[in-house]
């Protein structure tokens, strides 16, 4: 896993193509909840990580974070997703929902890509806790600038970009 992340790294800094790693397996899953062991919290992102694209936490993954719990750790789920209902996707509150209620309880959830962020509430409800200001117009430019940007040298390198299909 390290050594592909640094190969990646590589690539990125000699051509400027950004790839991801694979979604992470049972036995990288296991390494890593290892590995968490002198750790006071475990950070995750959730999709393509905890779980596939838009999808219920399944079965195996609560057991996971029920064991980080019951080791008195912190979890942590950052995400991308959103914090209100969206067509044809879940939120990331929705997502986390097969996780029981005293599971849920303290944890801590970035979402928006942390421009919010939550702690679930003793009820296993989600309480914002934090809100990042909006991005003024000039912001707002930059980062056009930067996609347009990376967009172009994208295409120079011949990758395609993929809408994705509402």
């Amino acid at each position: 896993y390290r050594v592909h992340r640094s190969l990646l790294k590589t690539v990125a800094a000699l051509t400027g193509a950004v790839y991801s790693l694979p979604i992470a397996g049972p036995a990288l899953t296991a390494k890593l909840i290892a590995s968490a062991a002198d750790k006071r919290a475990v950070f995750s992102d959730y999709d393509d990580t905890l779980a596939s694209y838009n999808q219920v936490l399944p079965e195996e993954m609560v057991a996971a974070v029920k064991a980080i719990k019951a080791a008195g750790k912190d979890f942590v789920v950052i995400s991308d997703r959103g914090d209100e209902p969206r067509a044809h996707q879940l939120t990331v509150f929705e997502s986390l929902a097969s996780l029981p209620v005293e599971t849920r309880a303290g944890m801590y959830i970035a979402a928006n890509s942390g421009g919010r962020v939550y702690r679930y509430d003793e009820k296993g409800e989600p309480v914002r806790v934090f809100e990042a200001p909006p991005l003024d117009d000039a912001a707002k430019a930059k980062i056009a600038e930067a996609a347009e940007a990376t967009k172009a040298r994208m295409k120079e390198l011949g990758a395609e970009q993929h809408a994705p299909s509402a």
